[in-house]
């Protein structure tokens, strides 16, 4: 509800950001451009439906989807979907087109995190291999933070993802990061 509140007081003041939602997989933005583009628009709960992936409650989500649509701002997907995380568990990174250069420091942190939240019953190969898929996610998030950047960018995502120490943070650009 703050987050939501936070979005509506910057669009009522007047910025018009895009919306990169981690709960549309990037490989959709095609088919969720032309329903943007149809005339009438469609309603929210047509977007979250038709876009918003069952996993994620889309009930906390629609009310964001209203608010981009209300003022007319681009919705990006922003998550590389669960085909494309498996190619980067199976073959990595840069098989995939994405940076495999990763710090060995961030990818322990983030295969600590996966331990974790798999209360240990991952191996330390699995929870690498999970890791990889996550660093993929952030680095796509960070190339449509930086693509919108210009007119500003609000990104919807996951705790993990928006950690300045090893989520989207640490693949934007420095100009970017700066900003």
């Amino acid at each position: 509800a703050l987050r939501l509140a936070a979005l509506r007081d910057l669009l009522e003041r007047g910025a018009r950001p895009a919306l990169a939602m981690e709960q549309i997989d990037r490989e959709r933005q095609p088919q969720l451009d032309a329903l943007l583009a149809r005339q009438p628009p469609p309603d929210a709960s047509t977007v979250s439906a038709d876009f918003i992936d069952k996993a994620w409650n889309r009930s906390f989500y629609e009310p964001y989807v209203a608010l981009a649509l209300r003022y007319r701002l681009p919705i990006v997907a922003a998550n590389v979907g669960r085909d494309e995380a498996r190619r980067v568990m199976r073959e990595g990174l840069a098989a995939a087109g994405f940076d495999a250069a990763v710090p060995e420091p961030l990818l322990a942190a983030q295969m600590h995190d996966i331990e974790a939240s798999h209360c240990g019953a991952l191996d330390t190969a699995a929870a690498r291999r999970m890791a990889l898929a996550q660093v993929a996610r952030d680095q796509y998030m960070a190339r449509m933070l930086q693509r919108y950047a210009d007119r500003g960018i609000v990104l919807l995502a996951g705790n993990g993802h928006v950690r300045a120490d090893i989520g989207v943070p640490q693949w934007l650009d420095a100009a970017t990061r700066a900003r």
